[in-house]
């Protein structure tokens, strides 16, 4: 008997080690996508790929026009500055809409300006 218990003893951290081995094992099996999950994705990804190529085609065929950095620099600066002039409008408005409110109404405001709402 003290034999057996002096052997069991010796071999449980041999097994609490492929214990822990095939828990770790086990846990990334269970993590793995399913073969389904694997097929849904192959497909999002041939979709995407096919978005991809052709809009490469396109690049290549000198259909899609590419800007170059000046360009791109324009546009940017251009927007930033009709941008800056939108919000003046907007804050000269609302000032000028909360001198009239004190004596009306916003609608009875937009109603005597002829407006029907706002186009933004």
């Amino acid at each position: 008997m003290d034999l057996t218990i002096t052997t069991l003893r010796e071999t449980l951290p041999a097994l609490k080690s492929n214990l822990k081995i095939l828990s770790t094992k086990l846990n990334t099996l269970k993590s793995a996508p399913t073969t389904a999950e694997l097929a849904g994705m192959i497909e999002k990804l041939r979709e995407e790929n096919k978005v991809k190529s052709e809009k490469l085609k396109g690049f290549k065929e000198g259909s899609v026009k590419i800007l170059t950095r000046e360009e791109v620099e324009m546009a940017e600066k251009g927007l930033r500055y009709w941008g800056v002039k939108r919000r003046a409008r907007k804050n000269a408005f609302d000032g000028l809409e909360g001198v009239l409110m004190e004596g009306m109404t916003r609608e009875e405001i937009w109603e005597r300006a002829g407006l029907e709402e706002d186009c933004y």
